[in-house]
């Protein structure tokens, strides 16, 4: 089985959400990504797979310098352990804010999109390690095939 494999990342902060707003005013936008959830068997071929989509909040301070205070986006899984659990996989947004003079991020996650799927039948493993077949593989999901899309709000 294969883990979130963000790959191609494309987006653009709003251009001037600033506009129309006064000087050292706050302007909020939000960005919305996403990745793909892969799950399945190298044996037999079978896959699932799942684009998880959250999205985050950010804020622009209107300063004469204008600051983007980002969402931040953080994507893990938890692997099966034997046959009667599953895999899950989580994409979480973490929402920012300006506060005077910095950025400050949301302790805990805003947004979430969480997926899980079975555990797939292999042949017994040789070892207490999951056979080959039903391991997640693949690139680390924080690097994964995410897209990005931001809008000012």
């Amino acid at each position: 089985m294969k883990q979130g494999s963000p790959g191609s990342a494309s987006g653009i902060i709003p251009s001037s959400p600033c506009g129309g707003k006064p000087l050292y005013s706050t302007a909020s936008f939000y960005e919305t990504n996403s990745l793909t959830d892969y799950c399945g068997s190298l044996q037999t071929g079978g896959q699932l797979t799942h684009t998880a989509t959250v999205t985050g909040n950010g804020v622009a301070s209107c300063t004469p310098v204008v600051v983007y205070c980002q969402p931040f986006f953080n994507a893990y899984l938890t692997v099966a352990q034997n046959q009667q659990d599953y895999n899950r996989f989580y994409y979480q947004a973490y929402d920012s804010n300006y506060t005077s003079s910095n950025c400050v991020r949301a302790a805990t996650y805003s947004r979430q999109d969480f997926w899980q799927c079975g555990w797939y039948t292999c042949p017994p493993p040789p070892s207490s390690s999951p056979p080959e077949c039903c391991r997640c593989s693949g690139p680390d999901p924080a690097k994964s095939g995410q897209t990005h899309n931001r809008f000012a709000l």
